[in-house]
């Protein structure tokens, strides 16, 4: 009772270990919240460069975590701006133009003459006074006029930065909050892969942002399953700064370039950071069904014969070593059954069994001797492993194998198969015996018809 009491004081004093948490990302909120009007003082141009800037200062030594607020509050006025701000421009949308005043008016009618000439919306040079007037006409974030992260949304994107899960419900706003720690990841210098559920979410999750990452100078793309597997398109796509796809897709990829023979022909790049849309559904739903690959079955069967005729000599090559090394186990053997007698002869104090017994270990030893230096200097081509039923092929037993085959270096195209080809080959002739069980069982048959012994 007395340490539930203690308990309760001390969490009235500290609070909770969630809201100590909370509390921490407030503090973060509230950074970038007093940083938001810098950020929207600033013309396009002068936005898309900070990315530049914020990496040259994290050059300089700055840790990520100092530009974090400023990095986040700039990524939220490029959304406000290109999702948000530009809607007003199409006619989809239906703004009322009359609610602005006549130099507002003035740059609406002239952003829109720039669109009927052809330029792209994103493309457009879009002064502050404009935004702000749309901001003034709607201090709400509601698409389609605003499309800027709600503070909880600042939030979530700093738990996925740091690597946890933030739990969200349907429409609210995942897609927007991946921006925040991706954009983060991709200013310290590494490859961002964000993974979604289905090619659709994949292409439209690519497209819908695009336009935020590329107003501050990064590349998005996202890859899709009818893409050919090795060809351009599919390497542009990874060569982007950001990209979209499924996990079956980056999954096969990843399975695919690891059977690939050189870095030239893999198409997927570093694997560094990515962030998982649908974290329960790809990691345990996802995850149940083992993504498997295969590559082309080898047309030259006449492979294996010669991969026989190569452990049969590579055997032949080291049974002086087999037998040397039968002869010094019986010389252990020996060694050892001998000196048991020897204790029992002590024991009788039979001085001529004594001297007997132990002129055969004197023998014994001076053979077990003599072997065991014969043996280190002798090559050994292969291991063998009896309790695991393993054979690896030693370095020297490599060069051999490449010598006896005669089609070079086992390291290279479709030699790299040889290696494997010959350990199990030994593997079948030195570790198992032919026949071994049917001979138990006429053993068994042959006790069992004798005699019983009383």
């Amino acid at each position: 009772m007395a340490i539930e009491k203690i308990s309760g004081f001390l969490q009235k004093i500290f609070g909770s270990r969630n809201e100590r948490i909370l509390k921490r990302h407030w503090q973060l909120v509230e950074q970038v919240n007093v940083l938001e009007e810098k950020y929207q003082q600033m013309p396009d141009t002068e936005l898309g460069m900070v990315t530049e800037a914020f990496k040259a200062a994290l050059d300089s030594g700055k840790k990520a975590e100092e530009i974090l607020p400023d990095a986040f509050a700039a990524i939220r006025e490029a959304s406000d701006r290109h999702q948000g701000f530009r809607s007003a421009l199409l006619d989809e949308h239906q703004f009322d133009a009359g609610q602005l005043s006549a130099d507002e008016r003035a740059i609406y009618d002239d952003l829109r003459s720039q669109l009927a000439d052809g330029t792209d919306l994103h493309e457009l040079d879009v002064p502050v006074e404009f935004n702000a007037a749309i901001r003034r006409l709607y201090p709400q974030s509601r698409p389609p006029f605003r499309f800027r992260h709600f503070d909880v949304q600042v939030i979530g994107g700093h738990v996925l930065y740091e690597g946890a899960i933030a739990e969200m419900a349907t429409g609210e706003g995942k897609t927007l909050v991946s921006t925040l720690a991706a954009y983060l990841v991709h200013l310290a210098g590494k490859k961002v892969h964000i993974i979604t559920v289905n090619d659709y979410l994949a292409k439209r999750d690519a497209d819908w942002m695009a336009p935020v990452y590329n107003a501050l100078g990064i590349r998005v793309g996202a890859i899709q399953s009818d893409m050919d597997t090795s060809g351009q398109e599919r390497r542009d796509q990874y060569g982007c700064d950001i990209t979209y796809g499924t996990n079956n897709e980056f999954g096969f990829d990843y399975l695919r370039d690891n059977m690939k023979t050189s870095i030239k022909q893999m198409t997927q790049g570093p694997l560094e950071y990515t962030i998982i849309d649908e974290v329960d559904s790809i990691l345990i739903d996802e995850a149940r069904t083992p993504l498997i690959i295969s590559g082309p079955a080898f047309d030259d069967v006449t492979r294996y014969s010669k991969a026989d005729y190569v452990c049969r000599e590579l055997m032949k090559l080291q049974s002086s070593r087999k037998s040397l090394k039968s002869r010094i186990d019986n010389a252990e053997r020996t060694i050892a059954n001998t000196q048991g007698e020897l204790a029992e002869a002590k024991k009788e104090k039979n001085q001529v069994k004594l001297d007997k017994l132990q002129a055969v270990i004197d023998k014994s030893f001076a053979q077990f001797e003599s072997d065991k230096e014969k043996l280190e200097t002798m090559v050994e081509y292969f291991e063998i492993e009896h309790d695991r039923k393993a054979v690896h092929l030693t370095h020297d037993g490599i060069g051999a194998a490449q010598d006896l085959a005669g089609i070079g270096s086992f390291f290279t195209g479709s030699n790299m198969e040889w290696p494997h080809m010959l350990e199990q080959g030994l593997r079948a002739h030195v570790v198992f015996e032919r026949e071994r069980i049917m001979s138990f069982r006429r053993a068994r048959s042959s006790l069992s018809m004798s005699s019983p012994v009383d």
